[in-house]
């Protein structure tokens, strides 16, 4: 799960069928859990989400708005 984290933050080539599939399979609430600690995941995380699915979902769908964002009058 890190690895493809980190390849994905590397390019901008789309995500190839089977990364994504192995991504889908993989980001479990438990997958999540085991990489909360980690200081990038724990930056990332807020009362909406965990940092994985955050992570996740801002790099696979980054023209879809954070739920956070919709209470923000100033975003």
């Amino acid at each position: 799960m890190s690895t493809a984290l980190g390849w994905m933050c590397l390019t901008d080539l789309p995500v190839p069928d089977e990364l994504r599939a192995m991504l889908d399979d993989l980001a479990t609430h438990e997958t999540a859990q085991l990489m909360a600690p980690l200081p990038w995941m724990r930056a990332a995380e807020n009362t909406n989400g965990n940092g994985l699915h955050r992570c996740l979902r801002a790099m696979l769908q980054p023209d879809t708005p954070d739920a956070e964002d919709h209470d923000d009058p100033w975003s």
